[in-house]
């Protein structure tokens, strides 16, 4: 279970680290249901009250344990927020697990804010960038022959990027795996190394893998949640293999102008999109229905 380090005081929820104070707002009608988030305008509304107009929502996102996680524009810089379960509390801070994993710092990491703190070794040849530098339809033609697990029997075949150390991508394969499983979904995995510096061996073990779907299994199996670490040995790359994760990581900056994780490429209503953030199964599903 997570919990916030936070002060409650007349209806204000206080960050620990940001020092930022965001007024807890009802919002009748703006709710989590389990892990759905809210979307970007009913949490910009919220955002936007509770800072009498100063912070706006860009993007949101399934945070753990049933928080929203929320891309923030703070006078035009960027920043990272949570919606509490309920939708009725706003908080700008560090968001905190009972063993004291910091789940804003991974989001920040993971959504492209700011860089890892460890820098993965002997990747990453990308770097952040401000935009996209390819269109969609661009970077769907390259993440199909994109070295990658491609897991499933039947239905569209979607692109994910995921770091092997990615809390959230973690969530986002186990999601998934009904949907893959009942013939409804094809997912692509497409290996990156972002987070940390096991990131690179972790992913270079399951790229050299002789059973890939496997390895991936292994990592998410023994995926540990309190350090944020797949559950697959890392392995030292191979100059091949580490040129084909370096790819990997330029096409995700190309395609989503971030080195963000998880991030989806999938065909909707004919066109092709690129979505940052882990992607409700449902909302899924009736997306590449479409």
């Amino acid at each position: 279970m997570f919990s916030y380090r936070h002060a409650y005081k007349k209806g204000m929820v206080i960050g620990t680290a940001l020092g930022v104070v965001i007024s807890s707002i009802a919002t009748a009608g703006y709710v989590i249901f389990g892990n759905r988030n809210i979307s970007v305008e009913a949490a910009d509304k919220l955002m936007s009250r509770a800072s009498g107009g100063d912070i706006n929502v860009t993007e949101t996102f399934m945070g753990p344990d049933g928080f929203t996680g929320a891309i923030l524009s703070v006078r035009g810089q960027k920043s990272l927020g949570w919606i509490a379960p309920g939708g009725n509390i706003a908080l700008i801070g560090q968001l905190f697990d009972h063993a004291g994993t910091n789940y804003t710092q991974m989001a920040l990491v993971s959504h492209g804010i700011m860089p890892p703190t460890s820098p993965a070794k002997d990747a990453v040849s990308a770097s952040n960038v401000t935009g996209p530098t390819m269109d969609a339809s661009q970077a769907a033609r390259l993440a199909k022959a994109a070295p990658g697990v491609l897991q499933g029997d039947g239905g569209p075949v979607i692109q994910v990027f995921y770091d092997p150390n990615c809390v959230f991508c973690h969530h986002y394969y186990q999601s998934l795996q009904s949907a893959i499983l009942a013939k409804r979904l094809r997912v692509h995995w497409i290996p990156v190394a972002i987070l940390k510096p096991s990131s690179v061996g972790r992913a270079a073990a399951i790229l050299g893998a002789t059973d890939q779907a496997k390895a991936m299994m292994q990592n998410d199996a023994g995926y540990n949640d309190r350090d944020e670490e797949g559950g697959i040995a890392a392995a030292k790359p191979s100059p091949e293999i580490l040129a084909e994760i370096n790819a990997n990581n330029d096409l995700l900056n190309g395609a989503a102008g971030r080195l963000s994780t998880p991030t989806t490429i999938l065909m909707s209503a004919g066109k092709w999109v690129v979505v940052p953030g882990q992607i409700p199964v449902d909302r899924l599903l009736q997306a590449v229905a479409r």
